[in-house]
């Protein structure tokens, strides 16, 4: 009786866990992508085609535009 009760628990929180993550994961890429649209001033679809370059993508625009990291920041590399 204890096991089920234990898998049908775990079960649940991988499974809200999972939902949570990819909610996450896709609130945030298309956020960054549309941001990137709006400061181009283009359409979304032409930012980047749909498929996993979607995340490539938003990752390196995310992460040039980090300003308290400046180790990482392309920018702040071509301005020294």
């Amino acid at each position: 009786m204890h096991f089920w009760f234990y898998a049908f628990r775990d079960a649940i929180i991988v499974s809200l866990m999972d939902t949570f993550t990819s909610l996450f994961a896709g609130i945030t890429v298309f956020a960054i992508l549309g941001n990137l649209a709006h400061e181009l001033n283009t359409d979304i679809s032409d930012v980047a085609k749909s498929g996993p370059g979607l995340i490539f993508v938003s990752y390196a625009d995310a992460i040039s535009k980090f300003d308290w990291v400046p180790q990482v920041n392309h920018q702040n590399h071509l301005n020294q």
